[in-house]
């Protein structure tokens, strides 16, 4: 029985991931890195952390890990504080309907939590959450599952009882080794990303796929 779902935010709450891109693109001019020699897909759904680990290793960059992610973080604030924000379409109806069954709704996202305070504000959506959860806030991120067991832990909920709403491999993977059931979301957005271990994929949110959504949630 489902108690609990969790949505990924960035790709799954907004159709976010080039917005990540073009603000990432000018900060990895100013630090010397070649975006062309970088696998991006393979970051997204990443926690910050193993993101910035990775790419000061393989450009061996002078700055300490904390240094560049404040620097990372600035350059998404500053972005996406700057731009419009739309819900992806037929997010709200499934909100409602979540709601409207007395299920608890929880965002855990590899973003900093004033960047998911910020999404949700720009959204006007706060009033449909129980809970926002950070990866800051765990010692592993995605695709570590210690995100998704915090959200869980929080809202008393056993694992076996959420359904997560992932559009990356690493979120997916996350989600699964938490031993959660989980809905891949497909966003042409998110790049090449491997859901096959999904219980069930969707392209989107609405008509025939939101009604698919419905009958697996309930």
């Amino acid at each position: 029985m489902i108690e609990t779902v969790i949505f990924d935010m960035d790709g799954v709450i907004i159709d976010s991931e080039r917005e990540h891109y073009i603000a990432n693109q000018k900060l990895f001019a100013e630090l010397g890195i070649d975006l062309e020699a970088v696998d991006y897909d393979s970051f997204v759904g990443l926690s910050s952390r193993l993101m910035w680990t990775e790419i000061r290793e393989t450009f061996q960059l002078s700055q300490s890990l904390d240094e560049l992610m404040n620097l990372g973080e600035k350059a998404i604030m500053e972005h996406f504080s700057a731009i419009e924000l739309t819900a992806t379409a037929g997010l709200i109806d499934l909100l409602d309907y979540i709601n409207e069954r007395s299920m608890k709704i929880a965002i855990a996202s590899s973003s900093p939590m004033a960047m998911i305070k910020l999404v949700v504000e720009k959204l006007d959506i706060g009033g449909y959450f129980d809970l926002l959860v950070s990866g800051d806030e765990v010692p592993n991120g995605k695709p570590y599952p210690d995100i998704y067991l915090r959200t869980a832990t929080l809202l008393s909920t056993v694992p076996q009882n959420c359904m997560v709403i992932e559009d990356s491999y690493n979120g997916v993977t996350a989600a699964k080794k938490a031993n959660m059931n989980c809905i891949g979301y497909q966003n042409p957005s998110s790049g090449n990303q491997d859901l096959s271990m999904c219980d069930l994929i969707v392209s989107s949110f609405l008509g025939h796929d939101f009604e698919n959504l419905l009958d697996y949630l309930w």
